[in-house]
């Protein structure tokens, strides 16, 4: 299996519009969280140490902690959504997209604080990791709830869809 978190992303792209069952959007979903996450980091760093966010600065430095650390988790996603797809495994094809979603759930959380109250300059950053993390939790919503729709016993799932509809 290939390894797209640690490819060229070149390859990703390339590999994604092939006729081919994996990469998808699933893993598409899982790299906006990663870039959603990314621009959190970016948007806190530049806000950490500024004399004119001090007041905001610990808090900052958390979130700069936490964004990288999802970003970290989103990149393996990619790669353990692409495993899933192509091993047809059942409860990680719902697994993956369901953390990939409660994460982004997250980050959009995390990103608003941040375009609040961060670094002025760095605002359109931050809203733009909210707009990629909401359209992420869509997506790995969507995913899930196809992926449980192919179940025999898809009614085991239904207070998990309900979890990821009112994160999404």
């Amino acid at each position: 299996m290939m390894r797209y978190a640690k490819a060229p992303l070149s390859r990703y792209a390339a590999d994604l519009s092939k006729k081919m069952p994996a990469p998808g959007g699933g893993s598409v979903a899982a790299l906006m969280l990663a870039c959603a996450a990314g621009l959190v980091a970016m948007a806190s760093a530049y806000t950490v140490g500024k004399e004119r966010y001090r007041a905001f600065g610990p808090r900052a430095r958390r979130i700069l902690t936490r964004s990288l650390a999802i970003q970290e988790e989103a990149l393996r996603l990619l790669d353990a959504d692409v495993a899933a797809y192509q091993s047809k495994d059942e409860a990680r094809s719902i697994s993956v997209p369901a953390r990939v979603c409660r994460l982004s759930a997250e980050t959009m959380r995390l990103a608003r604080e941040v375009s609040r109250k961060g670094n002025r300059s760095l605002r359109s950053d931050a809203d733009l990791a909210v707009s990629l993390a909401r359209l992420s939790a869509t997506a790995a919503r969507s995913y899930v709830r196809v992926n449980v729709l192919h179940l025999k016993n898809s009614a085991r799932y239904a207070k998990l869809l309900n979890e990821l509809k009112r994160l999404s």
